[in-house]
């Protein structure tokens, strides 16, 4: 059996999107015609500019108080507002001039989340003339429903999902997330373990060459959005992505000699297109599609036990033009607050990375310089760098691929 949150919770996402199932120009008998002032108040509603359209609404309703849809309106315009007292009478009010069991059954759940106070003045109201409209007041779960003293974790339960539903109708969200990225890096990876490869192939007494590489890293970011509607948004996202370091170390006769790592990182801002698939009780499911620009950043570190300058230490960037392709689901956690679970692919290839300058035991040399693999028959395609100027066919430039895919999750707050 569906159980009573569930049922608020579905209650309370039908009751949102009423206002667009419902098209307010034609909701009059035939023959009449929307006044002025209601269709203004419409047209402020649809921008949700509630502020603006609720006296308006307030006003068709004193000069023609026979259009349900007025109090509808009024309502939700309320309950964006916090005033859920005079919310819940509205729907009351709409109830009576256009039956629907629907909103009655909503407003029976708002009305379980009144203070005891504010369920006799809804009462008193509903069988009396209606007064002027009270202003908004803080109000506190109590622990029964209008005419039932059994339900205080229902009703507990039923605020919680309306604060659920509220967070998919803010138009803005500002989001951090952290999680699993996995990147190519093409040459990177291939120039630390070509040349331990080859090396040890010859089996040279008491020389032995490792090497330690992985395409695995952490990827966090910061990202600011904007809801267009219901189903279309935009963002822009700032984040940087720590690749593990990749390193050969040359050993004899348990000596190390020669030590080489590479430690690529990438740091990229993107403008970012949502497109929300489906929308269901507290949450969504989206694709999205990003182009955005990235920079890629090597430490590089060469210490050779015979070299008179040691050790030889640069950082190399370069940048591209990349763009991402990605799936999400998001859930509410409460008014204002949500979390996000998705997966990205990106591709992001950097022809070239170079430095203005190296440093060689202290000495600093300028350059610029380009990191470089060897491009020689017979000769595996060992990192190296490029010194300025130079220009064989014996070398070429690395190439570092940071296409790959990311698993992150998100921790959302939408105002």
């Amino acid at each position: 059996m569906e159980s009573y949150s569930e049922k608020v919770s579905g209650i309370m996402f039908a009751v949102l999107i009423l206002g667009v199932l419902f098209n307010p120009l034609f909701a009059f008998a035939d023959g009449d015609v929307p006044s002025n002032t209601y269709l203004q108040a419409i047209s402020f509603y649809k921008t949700k500019n509630y502020e603006s359209a609720l006296p308006l609404f307030e006003l068709e309703i004193k000069n023609n108080p026979g259009n349900a849809r007025a109090y509808y309106y009024l309502g939700c315009c309320q309950y964006r507002n916090k005033d859920f007292k005079n919310s819940t009478l509205n729907f009351y009010l709409f109830n009576q001039k256009s039956s629907n069991s629907l909103i009655k059954d909503y407003a029976d759940k708002l009305m379980a989340t009144l203070s005891g106070d504010d369920q006799k003045w809804v009462l008193l109201t509903l069988n009396g003339p209606v007064p002027e409209l009270s202003p908004s007041q803080d109000s506190k779960p109590i622990n029964s429903q209008a005419g039932n003293s059994n339900n205080g974790n229902n009703v507990n339960s039923a605020k919680s999902n309306i604060d659920v539903s509220l967070v998919l109708s803010k138009n803005w969200w500002l989001r951090g997330y952290s999680g699993y990225d996995y990147s190519l890096l093409g040459d990177v990876i291939n120039s630390i373990t070509s040349f331990p490869k080859y090396f040890n192939s010859f089996d040279i007494p008491g020389y032995t060459i490792t090497s330690n590489t992985g395409n695995s890293g952490i990827q966090a970011g910061i990202e600011l959005g904007f809801l267009l509607d219901k189903n279309n948004g935009f963002s822009i996202n700032a984040e940087n992505v720590w690749s593990q370091s990749d390193s050969y170390t040359e050993i004899y006769s348990g000596t190390t000699n020669t030590t080489v790592s590479v430690t690529p990182n990438l740091a990229s801002i993107s403008l970012n297109y949502y497109r929300y698939l489906f929308q269901q009780k507290g949450s969504r499911t989206y694709i999205a599609a990003g182009i955005g620009y990235y920079q890629t950043s090597i430490n590089y570190y060469d210490y050779d036990i015979n070299g008179n300058l040691n050790p030889t230490t640069a950082t190399f960037t370069g940048n591209t033009i990349g763009g991402t392709l990605g799936v999400g689901q998001m859930i509410g956690i409460g008014n204002s607050f949500g979390i996000e679970v998705s997966v990205h692919g990106r591709i992001a290839t950097i022809a070239q990375v170079s430095s203005s300058s190296l440093n060689q035991g202290g000495t600093t040399l300028s350059g610029p310089f380009t990191l470089g693999v060897a491009n020689e028959a017979g000769i595996p395609p060992t990192i190296l760098i490029i010194p300025p100027g130079y220009s064989g066919s014996d070398v070429r430039n690395l190439v570092v691929d940071y296409s790959g895919f990311d698993a992150n999750l998100s921790f959302d707050f939408y105002f």
